[in-house]
């Protein structure tokens, strides 16, 4: 298991921009206090450059929350894999479920993988089932479609968030920690098998103050939404998660 702990969020569309400034100062204020751990944050692309400057020289990484899939004749409105590097992107996302309920599922997902390899991007692949399942047999199943095209792409910087969709969003409900330490230990095995053993697992869906110090515990990180956009969210939820590991 990789020692290093990762902590981070992914924003939405409807964010405002000075909430994404405070998340970013309190990201790095956490970094200079725990520099063993990976701070990172993803948001839209037209407050990348403005937050990239903001966290220079910090422990805190700021990337992107898409990479295109297209090929052939230049488009417009598309990000290159090659533009997101030449940028410095630090983390680009790949594959979550928003976006795989968009159509970007399956082969579109190995494309924008591929792509984010042959840059050598540091890439988190979001996987996780759609609805609940008791059966591991059925979830080890999906984990498996989904890191399916790991196989046919060099070993570039990979990490994985395993974001049950079912937990995910607004509406959505936390995970037992039992589950999702039996859902982690199957994507580990999937891992294996693709002989990427090494590759840092985190956990996301309906992560809050209050259930981040039993997910901490059992995975590499975490990957926060809602409750890392409020007022000292991000440092909250952050607080209790490292204190519970710490702990361990």
């Amino acid at each position: 298991m990789p020692s290093k702990f990762y902590f981070g969020t992914n924003t939405k569309r409807d964010l405002d921009r000075l909430s994404h400034i405070e998340i970013v100062k309190s990201a790095i204020v956490l970094s200079k206090q725990h520099p063993d751990v990976q701070f990172f944050v993803l948001p839209p692309d037209p407050l990348f450059g403005e937050l990239k400057t903001l966290a220079a020289g910090s422990n805190v990484w700021i990337g992107s929350q898409n990479v295109t899939y297209t090929t052939g004749p230049n488009l417009t409105g598309e990000v290159s894999a090659r533009l997101l590097s030449e940028v410095g992107s630090d983390l680009v996302m790949a594959g979550h479920a928003e976006r795989r309920g968009l159509g970007e599922d399956g082969p579109l997902v190995g494309i924008q993988l591929r792509k984010l390899s042959d840059h050598k991007v540091n890439t988190l692949l979001c996987i996780g089932e759609l609805e609940k399942t008791d059966d591991p047999k059925e979830r080890l199943q999906v984990f498996k479609a989904q890191m399916e095209p790991l196989g046919a792409i060099p070993k570039n910087p990979l990490m994985i968030a395993y974001e049950p969709v079912w937990s995910i969003g607004q509406s959505g409900e936390a995970a037992d920690p039992i589950y999702v330490a039996e859902s982690i230990k199957l994507i580990r095995s999937v891992l294996i098998g693709l002989n990427r053993s090494g590759t840092a697992i985190l956990y996301g869906g309906s992560v809050q103050e209050e259930n981040a110090p039993f997910y901490s515990v059992i995975c590499d990180g975490l990957f926060v939404g809602r409750s890392a956009w409020v007022e000292n969210g991000f440092k909250t939820v952050f607080e209790a998660a490292y204190k519970s590991r710490s702990k361990a």
